[in-house]
């Protein structure tokens, strides 16, 4: 029987023993076989053979076995799932059964498995046992299936589908699947048991026949004992022996399988008290005196997230309803006051002002016209508050936050080192630069400086260039021509040189102007000294004369003085080689008549712009920084001065849970009135967020500061306050951009570099959504997440459904549970926050308005009316998918699914402790069979009815905005 991409067959067996034709009535069946020798079909040898059977079995190869279910030590197995076993030969459970195929293809198996909790067994030494083996002290219609239902509780499992025409396997495809991937089958035996919860037990893998039992405990088969006599009988209560092939040890967890719990959750709108709670501020202290708030003296202390219908208080702004932030003022800005009056005046306390040295504003201003996030956040106590927590937050972790801080500042202390010394070096080195470069003419300070000269730019060429192609010879500007017209030199002497810098300096610039030259000028050949007329003629080589030449047809190159031995040819035409030397002849013309281009003429050097480019170039104060800041700092940003390394650590922490472990009131007000097995929607509060992650920043620079750590103050190292989870877009990125797109809050410092729009509370959200209201958070309370922590989770786009089943109804895009996540129509989450022992909360890229919709009735009249857009989002909560599993709901489902088979549970069979299949159900049992799949007929009918298909639920935005939407009809 086919499921999804499974086939389930009821037995598999291969070899001769598919040729009995009769049961065995002792140990061993046996069978007659015929040898034809040489095509002797008129005298066949005939032999009767026993076949191998459970009697001879006294143990198996453990790597025979693939998987086991729950696997070894597992302790948390669902109740009401079957334990099984699987082998990787896809006959083995048959492989050894003495036995025909009976009616309804049922074949038993000659291994049983056998679940047992520690009371029920002992473990036994009977010395002569070749397998070990236990004492089953229970009776056996307790722990083991009746002995005629024993075919039931094996089958072979395929991983591909196979054509089953009138129920019977189509073996040529079945055949050719297995010989050329082995890998896509195997045998599965099951317990039928129904487990009790938080339980241990220990799993059995026994004979299923008598001949086996004895042969697995060492005792005599004798060949008269009956073949298919099994092991156990259903009124048997005496302690018996069996021995065992291999066995594994499992715990049960509290009662519950993901189908289960999924179906607890209901669909709620949130409480409008979740999230915010009232908060008292008629007596703030430090000196403000009486406060007052209209009406009741209470302002509204909100959360990180908020239900979509909370009312904030006041509605208004705070100024509107209230005196405390002219009140406050005052005692904020005392410090700035008392310091503008008196430099040096000892500081006082106050209240602090948050985010002053991100913003560089220190002074609380009340003034429309200039609010921004830092104005609205330190006049309103809904928003202190908030940065109070973060405060708080610091203080509480601050060794543990510093312990990273240090391990993350690398070589930022000693580069501070090397940067100090390079301070000291730049100092002495100005020191220098003004008292012997400054003073300098320029034209000394040229010839002193003539080594730079091909390191320093005099414009867009180096001075060395320009010196080069003007008038004053680069040879002047060397170091061997001042020494060789040093004022007391011997050519000084000779040429009764003054013996002053200026003598230096007037051949510089005569030399500059061209009054001095260091040759006499060039002068044109006379004619005289030039070739004689006749020989000029003759070693003209114009291309005309050339031409003019007659053909060589006999041309040698000799040596002179060597002679030429002459042919007679007929041919007048150039031999190669008098072509060649023709060609020579006229590319020689060539070279010697080429026109070359006049030098330009030289220009004198601007001396005195080269020389002021020398002397900003060798500035210490700007040739430093630039020669010693790339060996210290790496990487993008350097800083331009020569100053030491600001650093702020990155903490990547989600800052949401300290928050919680110091009060998950804190977090989210009033979270005891979520109702246990609940799935809702609430939004984030950015305002909150954002005061609580100032606050943090702005107390750990101040620790930073204390602990002597190199920071200017103005570093986020906190931008983290959810848990971020990845997805497929931010996965293609470099590791850097990924990181900085997973961010919660841009660099605090940054937030008054925005467009005007943007500078309030609350418009920094660093995955900049378009949402007004905040980002949609999905909220699951109960056990499912706690049981199933890798539960996939994501929203998926609504469709008008055109089958007759969902006809104008609101049906999932893709009901597969297979389609990627686009960031169109499937959306994964981006983050996620947790508080034990059951909430949960998972953040999505959705606004309530886009989540719920437009749809008002699932009616054709509204499918008219909307079309294919506006109709909002489901979350789906889908089962992992992953290797088959095999059992039975609990209860009845309260809600039927529409294939009957779906609905079968343990309360449907009765609560037995172990399946027996001619039990009638004890509740009816209803919906739609239409493969036809019948109870009690065969293994692979059990396995497909038994099976665990992975659950997969789906909610609509709308069944959770129940109240919103009504609000807004």
């Amino acid at each position: 029987m086919t499921l999804a991409r499974y086939t389930f067959l009821p037995w598999l067996r291969r070899g001769v023993a598919n040729q009995l034709t009769q049961a065995p009535t002792q140990a061993r069946a046996t069978l007659d076989v015929n040898l034809v020798i040489n095509n002797d079909t008129a005298h066949p040898i005939s032999k009767q053979v026993s076949l191998i059977g459970p009697g001879d079995v006294v143990g198996i190869n453990p790597q025979m076995i693939v998987r086991t279910e729950p696997r070894n030590s597992i302790t948390d197995f669902e109740p009401n799932y079957l334990a099984f076993i699987e082998f990787y030969d896809e006959d083995f459970p048959w492989r050894y059964t003495p036995d025909l195929v009976q009616t309804n293809h049922r074949l038993t198996p000659w291994l049983t498995l056998v679940v047992l909790k520690e009371t029920e067994f002992e473990n036994v030494n009977l010395g002569t046992s070749p397998l070990p083996a236990i004492n089953l002290k229970a009776a056996r219609n307790e722990v083991l299936p009746p002995p005629a239902d024993a075919w039931a509780w094996a089958h072979v499992h395929l991983n591909q589908p196979i054509e089953h025409p009138n129920g019977n396997p189509n073996l040529t495809q079945l055949d050719t699947l297995l010989t050329n991937s082995p890998d896509q089958g195997s045998a599965r035996v099951l317990c039928p048991r129904h487990l009790e919860s938080n339980t241990a037990y220990h799993a059995f893998l026994i004979p299923t026949f008598e001949i086996g039992r004895k042969a697995g405990l060492g005792e005599p088969v004798a060949d008269t004992d009956p073949a298919l006599t099994f092991s156990w009988a259903s009124d048997e209560t005496d302690e018996k022996n069996y021995p065992i092939y291999y066995r594994w040890f499992f715990r049960t967890g509290a009662g519950g399988d993901f189908e289960s719990l999924v179906r607890l959750l209901q669909p709620r709108d949130m409480d409008k008290r979740v999230g915010i709670r009232d908060m008292d501020v008629q007596a703030p202290g430090f000196g403000m005196g009486a406060v007052s708030v209209t009406p009741d003296n209470t302002v509204g202390l909100e959360g990180a997230l908020l239900a979509p219908t909370t009312e904030r208080k006041p509605k208004t702004a705070l100024d509107t309803v209230s005196d405390f932030p002219e009140k406050l003022q005052p005692i904020v800005n005392l410090p700035e006051e008392i310091l503008a009056a008196n430099p040096n005046a000892d500081p006082v306390i106050s209240p602090p002002l948050y985010g002053k040295w991100h913003s560089l504003i220190s002074r609380l201003s009340l003034d429309p016209d200039v609010q921004n996030w830092v104005h609205e956040l330190n006049q309103d106590p809904r928003y202190r508050a908030p940065a109070g927590m973060g405060t708080l937050v610091v203080q509480k972790n601050q060794e543990d936050y510093m312990r990273k801080a240090w391990q993350q500042i690398g070589d930022v202390m000693s580069a501070n080192q090397k940067i100090r010394f390079a301070q000291l070096a730049m100092l002495t080195s100005a020191r220098l630069h003004q008292k012997h470069l400054a003073p300098l003419d320029d034209d000394l300070r040229l010839a002193v400086t003539s080594s730079l000269h091909k390191k320093v730019l005099g414009g867009a060429s180096t001075v060395h260039y320009l010196v080069q192609q003007s008038l004053l010879p680069t040879s002047t500007l060397s170091g061997a021509f001042r020494k060789l017209v040093r004022p007391n030199g011997l050519v000084a002497k000779r040429l009764s040189v003054d013996k002053t810098t200026e003598s230096v300096k007037g051949i510089i610039q005569a030399l500059n102007v061209g009054k001095l030259t260091a040759a006499p000028p060039k002068t044109v050949p006379s004619q005289d000294q030039t070739l004689p007329e006749p020989i000029t003629k003759l070693l003209d080589a114009n291309p005309k004369i050339v031409k003019r030449i007659p053909a060589k047809p006999v041309f040698v190159l000799a040596q002179p003085g060597k002679g030429v031995q002459t042919t007679r040819v007929t041919v007048q035409r150039d031999n190669p080689v008098a072509a060649k030397f023709r060609k020579a002849l006229t590319d020689f013309h060539t070279v010697l008549t080429e026109q070359v281009a006049l030098p330009p003429t030289r220009q004198p050097a601007t001396l005195t712009s080269m020389s002021q480019k020398l002397v900003d170039a060798l500035n210490p104060f700007a040739s430093f920084p630039l020669r010693v800041l790339p060996s210290i700092v790496k990487g993008a940003g350097k800083p331009e001065k020569l100053d030491q390394v600001m650093a702020y650590p990155d903490i990547k922490d989600a800052m949401y849970e300290p928050l919680v472990a110091a009060n998950k009131e804190f977090f989210v007000p009033n979270l005891n009135l979520i109702s246990p097995n609940t799935i809702s929607l609430m939004i984030t509060n950015q305002p909150f967020i954002e005061s609580y992650m100032v606050g943090i920043n702005h107390e750990f620079m101040r620790e930073l500061l204390w602990r002597e750590y190199p920071t200017d103050q103005r570093g986020t190292p906190f931008r983290q306050f959810w848990k971020p989870i990845g997805d497929t877009q931010t996965a293609a990125l470099p590791p850097n951009q990924q990181a900085e797109k997973l961010k919660d809050i841009p660099p605090i410092h940054e937030w008054l570099l925005e467009t005007p729009d943007h500078i309030h509370l609350g418009e920094h959200n660093n995955r900049q959504t378009e949402s007004e209201d905040g980002l949609l958070v999905l909220v699951i309370r109960g056990d499912l997440l706690k049981r199933y922590p890798n539960t996939v989770i994501y929203a998926q786009q609504a469709k008008w459904g055109t089958d007759p089943d969902h006809l104008n109804r609101l049906v999932l895009v893709d009901s597969t549970g297979e389609a990627v996540a686009d960031g169109a129509h499937i959306k994964n989450p981006i983050y996620k926050a947790q508080i034990d022992p059951d909430l949960h909360f998972i953040g999505f890229d959705l606004s309530i308005s886009e989540a719920k919709g437009q749809v008002n009735y699932e009616t054709a009249a509204e499918k008219q009316r909307l079309g294919d857009s506006d109709l909002g989002w489901f979350f789906v909560i889908q089962e992992v998918p992953g290797e088959p599993r095999f059992g039975l709901d609990e209860t009845q489902a309260v809600a039927p699914s529409p294939q009957k088979w779906d609905n079968l549970s343990w309360a449907t069979l009765g609560n037995q402790p172990v399946i027996d299949l001619a039990q009638p159900f004890a509740q009816p049992l209803t919906g739609q069979n239409p493969d036809n799949i019948n109870w009690n007929t065969n293994a692979a009918d059990l396995a497909y009815i038994l099976f665990q298909k992975p659950v997969m639920v789906a909610v609509h935005a709308r069944e959770m905005l129940k109240n919103l939407v009504s609000s807004q009809s």
